[in-house]
């Protein structure tokens, strides 16, 4: 009969392989979680069954498997978890938008690690001075914590800080996956930087003044005939005048004109006037030098 570490690894290797097979079936980063999610919780079920089906685990034995070995499925779990999340709630922006979603997400790491700094330094120096109060069942947590929600109290499979070690693993596994993300963001901002070089040009009037003519143009249907977004038409507006703007807030600035009862199309009738005056003026042929080559 396999011992339970043997027969425990065993096992974490299935979990591994299944994980690969699941996520390589799901096209986004948000599906392949959702459907880690519930294999993973498979192989916690598992492990409890393979611990309970061993009477009198030696405590060396016992202290290695809640140290080392469940902790790496619960992290499993609690890491597609906070993929999950991540991706559900991703906001709809533009890059920077996105880059500060991330590094709240990374501050609230940074929280957990300064709170449990001190475990956290007895966990990663391989101290084993108190292994005997951690990860032994039936010993009392001097500061219990919600982590023994996850897998319930069942005190034959829990013990004080064996969830807690696979939340340090979970953390750390998400917060590579949130740079691995933000490298990707900085690669598209800065491929999107080269694609449209900045023109030269600045617009000088108001964001307002801008977003009326993006907003007649779009209405105008004079692009594409029509067959575009509002936010891509504004990206490459602006763009091309070096103007910043959340495009989020797109609707906003479209609502605020709507609003404007005495002058719903002020910067539009501005231009209007303009070009009236100056048909009415020009009598004579263009002079080119003035308007530059067309």
């Amino acid at each position: 009969m396999q011992s339970l570490l043997q027969s425990s690894e065993l096992l974490l290797s299935t979990l591994h392989e299944q994980l690969a097979a699941t996520k390589a079936t799901q096209s986004t980063p948000l599906l392949q979680s959702k459907a880690a999610i519930p294999v993973c919780l498979e192989h916690v079920r598992i492990l409890r069954k393979h611990l309970k089906a061993y009477r009198n685990v030696p405590r060396d034995q016992e202290i290695h498997f809640f140290r080392y070995i469940k902790p790496q499925f619960v992290s499993q779990y609690l890491f597609h978890v906070l993929q999950y999340r991540l991706h559900y709630s991703w906001p709809k922006g533009d890059v920077e938008t996105e880059q500060l979603y991330l590094e709240e997400e990374l501050n609230h790491i940074r929280r957990f690690f300064k709170k449990n700094h001190q475990f956290c330094c007895y966990y990663s120096a391989d101290s084993i001075y108190l292994d005997n109060i951690y990860f032994l069942r039936g010993q009392q947590d001097v500061e219990p914590s919600p982590e023994h929600l996850i897998c319930g109290t069942d005190p034959s499979f829990n013990t004080p800080k064996d969830l807690l070690v696979a939340r340090v693993i979970a953390n750390n596994l998400f917060r590579t996956y949130l740079h691995e993300q933000l490298v990707q963001l900085q690669s598209s901002k800065e491929k999107h930087s080269r694609a449209t070089p900045a023109s030269g040009l600045t617009w000088t009037a108001s964001k307002s003044a801008l977003m009326e003519v993006i907003y007649a143009v779009y209405l105008t249907r004079a692009v594409n005939g029509g067959n575009c977004e509002i936010k891509a038409l504004a990206t490459v507006i602006c763009n091309i005048f070096n103007v910043e703007i959340n495009y989020n807030s797109i609707y906003d600035f479209i609502y605020h004109l709507k609003l404007r009862k005495l002058e719903p199309t002020k910067y539009t009738d501005q231009m209007r006037t303009c070009l009236l005056q100056s048909y009415d003026n020009q009598t004579e042929k263009p002079d080119k030098s003035r308007y530059g080559k067309l």
